[in-house]
């Protein structure tokens, strides 16, 4: 009986402290909780303030997905293209120390790790707070700028290949102004973006708005416009006495009549012996040509699109919307240069044959420059006749007088 009244009692006693410790136990919980929620989302919960509505800042559900799926998008066409042409990249900036080589893969890579910053602050963050929104249009504005740079500088090189058999870089005096026209004109420019970039975390809906002020879209609209231009200008012009010499017709009734002016006098014997090579190589030649005036224009356009829209939403664009156009723009200037590059090699050594084929055959006294070793060397061997040795004119006399000394030893 005894037994039985202490286990009564001591039951008792357990359901009473069980009973008192439960809402203790309970509002640990619930501050536990809160905490946990609250580390695991730090954002402020924001009140309209004209209809007291209440709601949370950050970019909708909807928004997060669409650029999500283009930047995966983005993301797998480049790896692709870039795995199928990295080894032959490799090669030629191991073996042939090609630039342009070496830009494309600057540019893979680059968008790469553009697409990849982007989505981390998009689709990660949300873009929730000022300085998530701040940091989204530098990040912007650092990967888009470098891309346009080397896409600049590839155009520059890629106009460079005329000369690039017969003058370095550091003595082509119009390489280092083009070099100093990128970097003086566009940098000038991206500085003054990183200046004024506009980022503010709306109160009306909570949304990030990122661009750039019209001060700075439009001056950077313009110089890329006359920028695709010059350097497009630039490589036709010094192709200028390929196309003439070698008779390449672009577009048939204006260009003939304008090669036929400048054409030089060649024998038909010599036409007609040379005609199918000289074919393969200005089918070459024309191929690159349409390829680069295309591909200026199609990577001008984006830009310009999306300097238009900065202009017309006074640089306060979504914030998901902007980095979805930048992410196209980039990977879309990658895929226009490296269609660019297909072929390129096959075309650079049409290019240098066909030049030195007009350096030979152009008289000495309307060449401007020293002519290559190359050349003099394939002239004297083709000649089928020995030089003739170098008669010395003594002028001062010097010469007589050492036979005199001479004579006299």
């Amino acid at each position: 009986m005894d037994s039985f009244k202490r286990l009564t009692a001591w039951t008792v006693l357990m359901a009473v402290s069980i009973t008192s410790a439960a809402p203790q136990s309970r509002h640990h919980a619930l501050l536990y909780g809160a905490k946990q929620s609250h580390a695991r989302d730090e954002r402020v919960v924001m009140t309209d303030p004209e209809t007291g509505r209440k709601f949370m800042p950050g970019e909708t559900s909807l928004a997060r997905t669409v650029y999500t799926v283009v930047a995966l998008f983005c993301a797998v066409v480049l790896a692709i293209l870039f795995g199928l042409r990295a080894k032959s990249l490799a090669r030629n900036m191991k073996k042939k120390n090609n630039l342009t080589s070496a830009i494309l893969s600057f540019l893979f890579l680059f968008a790469i790790c553009f697409i990849f910053a982007t989505v981390v602050v998009e689709s990660g963050q949300n873009l929730t707070s000022s300085n998530l929104c701040y940091s989204a249009i530098i990040i912007c504005l650092v990967f888009y700028t470098t891309n346009k740079l080397a896409i600049y500088i590839f155009l520059l090189e890629r106009a460079r290949i005329v000369r690039a058999p017969f003058m370095r870089r550091h003595r082509d005096w119009l390489w280092i102004c083009g070099m100093f026209i990128i970097c003086a004109g566009f940098g000038t420019v991206a500085i003054i973006g990183f200046i004024f970039p506009v980022a503010e975390l709306s109160e009306l809906d909570g949304r990030c708005r990122i661009g750039l002020p019209r001060k700075v879209a439009f001056p950077l609209m313009c110089f890329d416009i006359g920028l695709n231009f010059l350097l497009t200008g630039l490589f036709i012009w010094l192709l200028r006495p390929v196309l003439s010499f070698h008779r390449v017709n672009l577009m048939p009734g204006v260009l003939k009549k304008i090669a036929s002016r400048v054409r030089s006098a060649t024998s038909e014997a010599s036409l007609r012996n040379r005609r199918p090579q000289m074919d393969d190589l200005n089918n070459i030649i024309k191929i690159l040509l349409w390829k680069c005036l295309i591909g200026s224009t199609l990577v001008m356009l984006p830009t310009v699109g999306n300097m238009v829209t900065f202009y017309v939403m006074r640089g306060r664009e979504l914030g998901w919307r902007c980095l979805t156009i930048c992410t196209l723009d980039v990977s879309w200037g990658v895929l226009i240069v490296n269609w660019l590059t297909i072929g390129s090699a096959q075309a650079d050594r049409a290019l240098t044959t066909l030049m030195s084929q007009q350096t030979v055959s152009e008289p000495d006294s309307e060449r401007d420059g020293p002519v290559p070793a190359t050349i003099l060397q394939s002239r004297l061997s083709g000649s089928g006749e020995r030089p003739l040795p170098a008669k010395l004119h003594d002028e001062g006399k010097l010469l007589a007088f050492d036979r005199a000394s001479i004579a006299m030893q």
